[in-house]
């Protein structure tokens, strides 16, 4: 699981340095590592209590849909909302993870401190807590996005609509300086930057 996400980090650094307009490339090594992250985990449950079982399977769950995210922006790299989603999914997937830790390997765990790994209602229980969690995960979001956009705003002034601060490539950074610092329409926006992007290639 390590070694896929330090390929997936070299294969960011690489294309953001030496191979520039390969970025979907990026989103290919992504996806496979979120897979193998899942695979992982899956094959993780066999011989486990009914509560370990639950946990991880919730777990297999967010990574999973990290995994659907990462490669929808395969397929649709203009997208504004799968970025988003990906975030979401990213930090359900982290925060369930240390829920998972603090279950079942908290340091202070013995006998007396313990939750009963057989016991339904304390699956159950974990089930409503995930849902928790997911909403913590909307709300967290929700909040970075008025943030970046906020701070955009303030630092560029007007936005084009289509802004999210999550995709990255060149042409959509070229539409922010420009409209921020121009105030022109997301149309003017558009041209001024492929036209700033064939004299690039062109030189």
């Amino acid at each position: 699981m390590y070694a896929v996400f330090a390929i997936y980090g070299v294969s960011k650094i690489t294309v953001g340095t030496y191979l520039k307009g390969a970025e979907r490339w990026t989103k290919v090594f992504l996806t496979f590592a979120y897979f193998v992250e899942c695979m992982l985990f899956y094959f993780h449950l066999h011989g486990r209590t009914e509560l370990n079982i639950r946990l991880h399977t919730l777990e297999v769950l967010a990574v999973f849909m990290c995994v659907l995210f990462s490669a929808g922006e395969i397929w649709f790299p203009r997208d504004d909302v799968l970025p988003w989603l990906r975030t979401w999914a990213t930090f359900l997937q982290g925060t369930w993870m240390l829920q998972v830790g603090s279950t079942l390997y908290h340091p202070l765990r013995n006998d007396d401190y313990s939750w009963d790994e057989d016991d339904h209602l304390n699956v159950k229980f974990f089930s409503m807590i995930f849902a928790w969690h997911c909403i913590l995960g909307i709300v967290v979001v929700t909040l970075q996005i008025i943030l970046i956009k906020t701070t955009m705003r303030c630092v560029f002034g007007a936005l084009p609509s289509s802004y999210t601060g999550l995709n990255g490539d060149a042409e959509e950074n070229h539409l922010v300086f420009i409209g921020g610092r121009n105030n022109t329409s997301d149309e003017e926006c558009q041209i001024f930057s492929q036209e700033i992007l064939t004299s690039e290639e062109e030189g």
